[in-house]
């Protein structure tokens, strides 16, 4: 599991790098220093987990930040923020993964799935946001920050305030707001890709620290707001002149139209932890979560080709709780370490407004409302129990997992509903041998399952919600095997290590939506269960510094078949396509208050069907100069050599149209005041 560490440097940059070493990186503890995220100016997601091995977070624009992680795409991954599951989607062509960065505290990822409390079929990747003890030094009681930035592939410019407090009787107050407004980005070409808006996100968090009580409780409010192609995923312009029958399709022209859309989530979070002693250290949360999308064209008519236009609201929510308990035994000489509880949440995708608002041949305003579907809802239970043992040199790791999944979905074209219930065990096993305190192997095995995810919103409108879900659908499961080993040794100034991991996954029952086409008259959208799979894969990291200098080197390998043996290149719980081998490569330099970096991303071409993915690198340079403890300065260039390049995980590669074209070179500028 990758772990960052995003402390307050993340948002201020002040006091951190004047006095200290570069931290470490330890490929044994699998952990990151907290200060690089930071160095590299980041503005969303896709920066940060673009330069890990088995992880791929692509898209030009904010409404399409899809994970995609060991062959597997975001609908497999179990992902949270601050401990509230971000489960369900309302469009496939746009992701919901809403984040601010900026107030990230740590990202941690499971790419395995050998723990089986937070597994799911891919893996697991949680967001956590800061609260005001991790920006206040032990004797201050009151902190504020400003930060600007400035982008200029898309002239984004971001501001941001925070302030935040700590009181001697253990409480402690966060308030932050941030906002950001941007136009398009250009690729190499200097053609338009992405979307231009506005994005606006706030958090207040509060929380009551003392003695073996620790309360946190908070609610963020984060979303983007502008023009996007009704497909994000689909963004670009197109970069050749090419031709469609006998008509010329000039380079820049946009393959879809932009509609004036919104994405926003809103999270409640109430988080408690309980630590008497080795045998009591309670956790509890329960969260509430509700992302919407609102879909409007009426404010882009001049650029729409339909004739009616539709406004469209809607979303999914999803409400749960948490509940387990550590205790730390020991039974002979080995030691234990019990982690039991469980997890309940329910997901309801809905649409609350559905209507057309003009015809354009009649040039009239027009109000014509649908009457949605009913909310598609399903529901998870599941009872866990985890032993971590060691005995001598060996570590096992035993557990297993009791899963309740119901779902309540439309059946039939009649919209007719139907209710399934199923259970499910899950388990792991993961044993590793110490060779010494340096160097390690394991071996683990897992088999997991996962419900039935409701329906996306934007199918449940009236005018899509012809619909057939199969009656015999089954849940999704899987089971596979991973080996690796781990080294890492300090010499004097000396540090270096290596990781390497090889794994191999087995799937059945993954769900597959698709378009039945019934002659001219149309036809329906169905969901189904699929075939077998098989997804392999290796992921190799090595590290080294001396010094004030370290350096990171990463390589990771996907490939899948189903169960004819053929490389597999479609799917839905699957990533659309393989992707070519990815090398990734990161060097920095501590030089008194300066911090250097460099990245290197490159992607191998690969054959699909008839198709050759090229071959890309993405090169970035980034600089971070502290001038005091108050004071930070950033800037960095990405895409230094302007490479016209799309991301191998895209869902359509072959149309000129629909390749979604990276940004070109850009440059960031950031300053952060601390008082």
């Amino acid at each position: 599991m990758f772990r960052f560490s995003i402390a307050a440097i993340l948002l201020m940059g002040g006091g951190a790098y004047a006095n200290v070493e570069l931290d470490l990186i330890n490929v044994k503890s699998n952990s990151i220093d907290e200060f690089s995220i930071q160095n590299k100016n980041t503005t969303s997601t896709r920066d940060i987990l673009r330069n890990l091995p088995s992880i791929y977070l692509g898209g030009t624009n904010n409404l399409n930040q899809k994970i995609f992680m060991r062959g597997m795409s975001d609908r497999a991954v179990n992902i949270s923020i601050d401990g509230a599951r971000q489960v369900g989607n309302n469009w496939h062509h746009s992701a919901d993964l809403v984040v601010d960065t900026d107030i990230l505290k740590a990202i941690e990822i499971n790419t395995d799935n050998l723990n089986i409390i937070s597994s799911s079929l891919a893996g697991s990747v949680k967001f956590n946001t800061l609260n005001a003890l991790d920006l206040l030094e032990s004797n201050e009681h009151l902190g504020a920050k400003i930060k600007t930035s400035f982008a200029s592939n898309n002239k984004e410019w971001q501001k941001s305030l925070q302030t935040y407090g700590k009181s001697d009787n253990g409480l402690h107050l966060l308030a932050y707001i941030n906002h950001k407004n941007h136009s398009f980005s250009k690729d190499a070409l200097k053609h338009e890709s992405g979307g231009k808006g506005n994005n606006l996100s706030y958090l207040l968090k509060g929380g009551y620290t003392k003695d073996e009580h620790n309360l946190n409780i908070s609610y963020e409010n984060v979303e983007y707001k502008g023009d996007y192609p009704l497909v994000p995923e689909w963004a670009g312009s197109v970069a050749y002149d090419y031709y469609q029958g006998a008509n010329l399709i000039s380079a820049g022209t946009r393959g879809f139209d932009l509609i004036n859309q919104e994405m926003r989530r809103n999270t409640f979070v109430l988080d408690y932890n309980y630590d008497l002693d080795e045998y009591i250290n309670l956790n509890f949360k329960t969260y509430y979560t509700n992302r919407v999308l609102e879909l409007d064209n009426w404010k882009q008519k001049n650029l729409l080709k339909e004739d009616v236009l539709e406004y469209l609201k809607g979303g999914v929510k999803t409400y749960g709780l948490y509940l387990d308990n550590k205790s730390e035994l020991k039974t002979f000489d080995i030691s234990h370490l019990f982690t039991y509880g469980l997890e309940y949440f329910n997901t309801q995708s809905y649409v609350k407004n559905n209507y057309y608002k003009y015809n354009l041949s009649k040039d009239i305003a027009i109000y014509e409302k649908f009457t949605p579907a009913s909310n598609d809802i399903s529901q998870t239970l599941s009872v866990f129990l985890q032993d971590k043992m060691s005995l001598g040199d060996f570590d096992l790791i035993l557990g297993t997992k009791f899963n309740n999944y119901k779902i309540n979905t439309i059946a039939n074209l009649n919209q007719d509903r139907i209710k399934h219930n199923f259970n499910s065990i899950d388990y792991a096993a993961r044993l590793k041998y110490n060779f010494s305190k340096d160097f390690s192997i394991y071996a683990g095995y897992s088999k997991i399952s996962k419900g039935i995810d409701p329906l996306e919103m934007i199918v449940l409108r009236e005018n899509r919600a012809k619909l057939k879900t199969n009656e015999d659908l089954k849940f999704e499961s899987g089971y596979g095997y991973e080996f690796g080993l781990d080294y890492f040794k300090e010499i004097n100034d000396f540090t270096m290590g290596a990781s390497a991991k090889y794994y191999n996954r087995f799937y059945k029952n993954l769900i597959r939506e698709e378009t039945k086409r019934i002659g001219e008259a149309g036809g329906y959208y169905t969901r189904l269960n699929g075939g077998k799979y098989n997804i392999y894969g290796v992921d190799l990291e090595a590290i080294f510094s001396y010094k004030q200098f370290k350096s990171r080197l990463g390589y990771s390998r996907a490939r899948t078949y189903d169960e004819k043996d053929s490389l597999v290149r479609a799917g839905y719980a699957l990533a659309y396509s393989d992707a070519g081998d990815k090398y990734t490569l990161n060097l920095e330099y501590l030089y008194q208050n300066f911090i250097f970096g460099y990245d290197l991303i490159y992607f191998s071409s690969i054959l699909v069907d008839d198709y050759i993915k090229p071959a890309y690198a993405k090169h970035d340079f980034y600089v971070n100069y502290e001038v005091n403890k108050n004071l930070d300065l950033g800037f960095s260039v990405n895409n230094i050599f302007n490479k016209l390049y799309f991301s191998h995980y895209k869902r359509s590669y072959k149309s000129a149209k629909s390749a979604d074209w990276e940004a070109g070179r850009d440059f960031r500028f950031s300053i952060s005041y601390r008082f």
